[in-house]
């Protein structure tokens, strides 16, 4: 456990009863059964509670101090690979409910912890982890409001195309678009605009402004929502009020050069996860069984993500 977790631990730990710190080694090539398992942890419990009672100041400029916290780095990046995979992976997505539930003030502590460690590993497998756990940090503070809130840039109709075959769903309620000149004169893509219902209600505005600004920061890459790039408001024109989106990879990165009008074919349309599953006969190949779980462990994924940092029913 590095530095980081050590604080989150710290924090959620409740007390518990003092006890000698233990003394326990894995030895080579040792066969990990639940007894073991069960002192290990026995042992870390123990640990844990003794270096609860300190308080820890680093500074920089001390040679041997700087080797000692990169060696205690090295060895807790090799603890992470005692145990099964499955049990890895969950540790990981422990952190994420860890990281949801501190207090408001230890979120920007957490924030600057992650980052450091990201520049500091040299493995790029830690230095994504600790990216994403950065990310969700800086997202769990923006949902809270406590972070400042980005300008996002509001549109207007007339820098889009929109046809009625663009339509993504027969009721109206997102389309796709062209957008020209953004983010400079003469850049053309292809958008997804989502309209809001009701929009000359009190607070709808306010309340796209915000969804736009929580979309548009920053996320860690398994949380598989849109980015945003701002807010359509047309409401005084056609009474429409729209958020618009950063489409997945594979129908914005196939753009060609210059987009025509009719650049948007029904290809390029984006498919729902519904349709996908009972209508197979609109994607390019009938999805297999494994593709089917990939799907759905995305979508837990996202979920869990989403819950983690309280924003299901923001």
């Amino acid at each position: 456990m590095n530095f980081t977790q050590a604080r989150l631990t710290n924090i959620h730990q409740t007390q518990a009863a003092s006890r000698e710190p233990g003394d326990f080694r894995f030895e080579a090539d040792e066969d990990l059964g639940l007894q073991k398992v069960q002192h290990f942890r026995l042992s870390c419990d123990a640990n844990i509670s003794l270096v609860k009672k300190f308080k820890f100041a680093l500074g920089g400029g001390d040679k041997k101090l700087e080797d000692l916290i990169s060696r205690l780095r090295e060895h807790n990046e090799v603890l992470r690979y005692y145990g099964p995979p499955v049990e890895v992976m969950r540790l990981d997505k422990g952190v994420y409910d860890r990281i949801g539930a501190v207090v408001t003030e230890q979120l920007q502590f957490l924030l600057r912890g992650f980052e450091q460690e990201a520049q500091n590993a040299t493995n790029p497998v830690v230095v994504r982890r600790y990216q994403a756990l950065a990310k969700l940090a800086k997202f769990r503070a923006r949902v809270r409001e406590v972070t400042e809130s980005p300008t996002l840039p509001v549109f207007q109709i007339s820098s889009f195309v929109v046809k009625a075959n663009y339509a993504v769903d027969p009721r109206g309620v997102s389309t796709m678009a062209l957008l020209y000149d953004y983010p400079q004169p003469g850049d053309r893509r292809v958008v997804l605009v989502e309209w809001v219902q009701s929009p000359r209600l009190p607070g709808k505005v306010k309340e796209a402004e915000k969804l736009a600004m929580l979309l548009s920061t920053p996320k860690p890459d398994e949380m598989l929502v849109p980015d945003c790039y701002g807010v359509l408001d047309d409401i005084s024109q056609s009474n429409r009020l729209g958020i618009v989106l950063m489409p997945p990879r594979n129908i914005r990165m196939s753009s060609p050069v210059a987009l025509t009008p009719g650049a948007i074919s029904e290809r390029r349309m984006p498919i729902s996860l519904r349709s996908l599953i009972t209508e197979p006969w609109r994607s390019l190949q009938v999805p297999t069984l494994g593709t089917k779980f990939n799907i759905a462990k995305k979508i837990v994924d996202t979920l869990h993500i989403m819950h983690a940092a309280e924003w299901v029913h923001k």
